[in-house]
C-alpha cells in the first residue's frame, strides 16, 4: 500500500465519521462522539505527515 492509498483511505475515513450524526438519546453515544473526533483528529494529522511523501508535486489542496 502506498502512502497515496493510505491518505484515499484516511480521507474516506473522515468522510464517513462527517456524516454520522450523533444520537444523543442512545446510550453511549457520547463517548462514540468522542471518541469519533479524537479519531478525526489523528487521521488529519497521519494526513500531514504522509502528504508530501505522497507526492511531493501535488499542488492540490487537501480535501481535508
Amino acid at each position: 500500500m502506498t502512502d497515496r492509498d493510505t491518505i484515499r483511505i484516511l480521507e474516506e475515513l473522515i468522510a464517513a465519521l462527517d456524516v454520522r450524526l450523533p444520537r444523543m438519546e442512545h446510550a453511549g453515544e457520547a463517548a462514540i462522539a468522542r471518541d469519533a473526533a479524537a479519531l478525526k483528529v489523528s487521521a488529519l494529522e497521519r494526513i500531514a505527515a504522509l502528504r508530501p511523501a505522497a507526492d511531493p508535486d501535488d499542488t492540490r489542496p487537501p480535501l481535508f
